[in-house]
């Protein structure tokens, strides 16, 4: 049973608004439940009636919450941001504000977000809302590729194996040689061996969507029921179908269901995510290992899970113990990776070393200078890379906006763009971007709030972009 603090707005009239649950419920659970310190408020002159709880114990924490719950009452002013997080030493005070029904400061060592009242500007997505899009999306672009192979006399299977797609198909079929060492063994792997298990003559290309369409359905109902039951909070999933819409319409979504590491990522990185926000360390840290075995972002996958277990904890001391657990664990991993590329390879960074196929700048101001495509590459003007910049300004700015409601998802947001800065430009943002779900589920949670000519006129471009890349992807153009 959920205990929760609920606030409903008054138009100038005292609203009871502590609800908890019942006293028969309580029975036999007060033992593994934490002792809440619930207040009532008095209503501010907008007429919004606050309650402020923590899960607290300590005698700082009994004195502090109600001390700062009447502080709020009488300034009627926050000291910290709306949808913000507050660490203090007892414990985390969370802020979270619904337009005209709730408010609420919630504090625990052990944080639990509690339920709210749908805001009537959003709605909470209905339980179709991402099967229905996921679907959508499905058909879209596997109708488009069968569409476009029909009328161009181009071949499915070629279709489904360009660019990254017949590196894998390579490491699949030829094993690993030079410069293909620069791709993370994990998902070839598992190729292979799916391959191997249904016969070994399939082709690699289409064993690969055979597990990336499968890895994007188990992360929509993986996240779709854990969300139902309140076991996710903040932008670890959607509030929104509008966030679930810019996470399976963002331009490179292709990549989520063909040859190519992001759907597998996706799932992983999201349970190492999930678990980790609750305190799971074990099942975060198997996770994490996977992911560091997947894709470069593996690494900030692991600080960032680092820092959400760690965030759970009541004391300074149990956050870096927490921190430094899963660190050790996500270092043993990256161990394991190094001693696959010695034996190998016979160098244990030959991954590293392999990216030197491709374009990177050799220098800190050849990253800066790419911002701007000043680069010696960046010869005349190129409109799909400007729109790959614009994407990339857009990414910035929900990560700094993700960053002030959550830390350590802000951080991993910033890491995956700063990442691309060495290679000179932002090239590849659609496909590093395409995996960054608590973004997206934040902007189009944010999106959910703007007008409906807004919304929809930024849906039809979404649609309209991610059309063109996909359809980019089946003709042989770049379109990552």
């Amino acid at each position: 049973m959920r205990w929760f603090t609920s606030l409903m707005a008054g138009s100038g009239r005292d609203s009871s608004c502590i609800r908890s649950a019942s006293p028969s419920s309580r029975r036999g659970q007060e033992g593994n439940m934490p002792r809440f310190t619930p207040m009532l408020m008095p209503a501010p002159t907008n007429g919004t009636t606050w309650c402020l709880r923590t899960a607290s114990t300590s005698s700082l924490g009994k004195f502090m919450v109600p001390l700062l719950g009447r502080t709020i009452a009488r300034s009627g002013r926050f000291s910290f941001p709306v949808f913000g997080r507050a660490f203090l030493p007892w414990g985390t005070l969370v802020l979270e504000q619904c337009p005209g029904y709730t408010l609420a400061v919630r504090g625990a060592p052990r944080m639990s977000l509690s339920p709210q009242a749908p805001s009537p500007r959003v709605a909470t997505p209905s339980v179709w809302a991402p099967w229905g899009l996921t679907v959508a999306m499905l058909v879209h672009h596997f109708g488009l590729w069968a569409w476009t192979s029909s009328s161009r006399g181009i071949p499915l299977l070629q279709m489904l194996d360009r660019w990254d797609s017949n590196l894998y198909s390579r490491l699949v079929t030829e094993g690993y040689t030079w410069p293909l060492w620069a791709f993370l063994p994990l998902y070839p792997g598992t190729v292979w061996l799916l391959r191997q298990g249904l016969g070994g003559t399939l082709p690699p290309q289409l064993v690969g969507c055979l597990l990336s369409t499968p890895c994007l359905l188990a992360f929509v109902a993986w996240n779709t029921r854990w969300s139902r039951q309140g076991r996710l909070v903040g932008a670890l999933t959607a509030g929104t179908g509008w966030g679930w819409f810019l996470l399976l319409y963002s331009p490179a979504s292709f990549t989520l269901h063909s040859h190519h590491t992001e759907g597998l990522f996706l799932l992983l990185s999201f349970g190492a995510l999930a678990f980790a926000a609750r305190g799971a360390l074990l099942s975060s840290a198997v996770l994490v290992a996977l992911c560091v075995w997947t894709r470069n972002q593996g690494v900030f996958v692991a600080i960032t899970a680092a820092l959400l277990l760690a965030g759970r904890e009541p004391s300074w001391r149990s956050r870096a113990l927490r921190f430094a657990a899963l660190g050790a664990l996500a270092l043993l991993a990256f161990g394991g990776l190094l001693a696959f590329e010695w034996a190998r390879a016979g160098d244990p960074f030959m991954f590293m070393k392999a990216q030197r196929e491709w374009n990177h700048v050799d220098s800190v101001w050849g990253a800066v200078r790419g911002l701007w495509l000043g680069n010696p590459w960046h010869k005349g003007f190129n409109g799909w890379l400007l729109l790959r910049h614009a994407f990339g300004a857009l990414w910035l700015a929900a990560a700094l906006a993700l960053l002030r409601r959550d830390r350590a998802l802000g951080l991993y947001a910033l890491l995956s763009l700063l990442v691309m800065l060495p290679q000179g430009d932002l090239g590849n943002a659609f496909r590093f971007g395409a995996v960054l779900f608590p973004v997206l589920f934040l902007a189009g949670d944010w999106l959910a709030t703007r007008p409906a000519w807004v919304r929809w006129t930024v849906a039809v471009l979404c649609v309209w972009l991610n059309h063109k890349v996909t359809h980019a992807y089946a003709i042989g153009r770049w379109a990552y």
